[in-house]
């Protein structure tokens, strides 16, 4: 499996505090079927904004030693960018924070608070001349808690869209959990990840969510959302045609 949301570099902002969590995060990740996690870092203004360089090196250190401790997991470099800030990075930046520097596609993140004339018109401008957006996990974002129907604009607008998984396990709220499963049930879902922090902030068991994306979505749904979606993201030669994923009261939608 691929989780594709995942603050595992350490001293960088709200994850790991050092290189032994971020090794027993990684460890953690593998014990549970997980062979490679793109590390996202926040980038954004106000909290955590660390050089591209910092995270080079970071990606570097943690490479070397799950390498030296024999953790057979690989780790791809990209950042969780605030939406305010990326409509401000030019489109090398864009790129250098973009899923393996491929300047493909880029996770972006929404203030909780932002209404969706705001989120629909940032993601807009940040894709004007940078990679393809991804929206990190819509279902915190009070606008689509109220209203999850709305985020079929930005949906048919080609705007990728990643779900939490702790948000469909419940553990983020009621409202968190509610919409994230009215999206998943609306055919609106291409990924679902982590957002784990270490090993007790925000961690899921994957095999766990893996069994039940499968009691919601079916077996070849959990796989699309868990493996051959989040697959294509990575892959250079992908045509980058997305099979978004319903529960099972809908089934697949088209390519986007």
């Amino acid at each position: 499996m691929i989780d594709i949301h995942c603050h595992l570099l350490p001293g960088l902002d709200d994850g790991p505090a050092d290189i032994d969590e971020a090794v027993a995060l990684a460890k953690k990740l593998h014990s549970c079927g997980v062979h490679t996690v793109v590390a996202t870092p926040h980038f954004r203004t106000g909290a955590w904004r660390p050089p591209i360089e910092d995270i080079d090196a970071a990606i570097a250190c943690l490479k070397a030693r799950l390498t030296e401790e024999g953790v057979d997991i690989e780790v791809i470099p990209g950042a969780e960018v605030g939406l305010v800030d990326a409509v401000e990075l030019s489109k090398e930046e864009l790129v250098a924070l973009s899923f393996g520097k491929q300047g493909r596609y880029v996770l972006l993140e929404a203030p909780t608070l932002m209404p969706v004339e705001g989120i629909e018109q940032g993601i807009f401008r940040a894709q004007l001349s940078g990679p393809r957006a991804i929206l990190a996990h819509p279902e915190r974002l009070h606008a689509y808690q109220m209203k999850p129907e709305r985020l079929a604009s930005i949906f048919s607008s080609g705007v990728l869209v990643q779900l939490d998984a702790r948000s469909l396990l419940g553990k983020e709220g009621r409202e968190a959990k509610r919409a994230g499963q009215v999206m998943l049930r609306n055919g609106h879902v291409h990924f679902v990840g982590s957002d784990a922090h270490s090993c007790g902030r925000r961690y899921v068991d994957f095999q766990e969510l893996a069994a039940y994306l499968t009691s919601l979505c079916g077996e070849a749904g959990a796989e699309r959302l868990l493996k051959t979606n989040p697959a294509m993201l990575l892959d250079p030669e992908s045509k980058g045609e997305f099979v978004s994923v319903a529960s099972r009261r809908k089934k697949l939608l088209g390519l986007f």
